[in-house]
């Protein structure tokens, strides 16, 4: 994530899609869409969720001046 935050062009967008959380239990059922258990009950959520509340990644953030927007555009503060 700081590489790509690192080479981000000043002045463009950059769109990194990531769905953080915290990972629901293995073997978990609740949804009937295929692949949907799976994906809530992957650890890689973790560590979307790690990646995005690192201070690192905050620290570049504002010292690079970026915008965090959310899928419907909106600022994330």
């Amino acid at each position: 994530m700081l590489s790509l935050l690192r080479a981000a062009a000043p002045g463009r967008s950059l769109e990194i899609c990531i769905h953080p959380g915290f990972p629901a239990p293995a073997g978990a059922r609740d949804y009937p869409r295929p692949g949907y258990n799976a994906f809530i009950s992957a650890p890689a959520r973790q560590t979307e969720h790690d990646v995005l509340t690192d201070p690192d990644v905050a620290a570049l953030v504002r010292e690079r001046g970026l915008d965090l927007r959310s899928f419907d555009g909106a600022i994330k503060v």
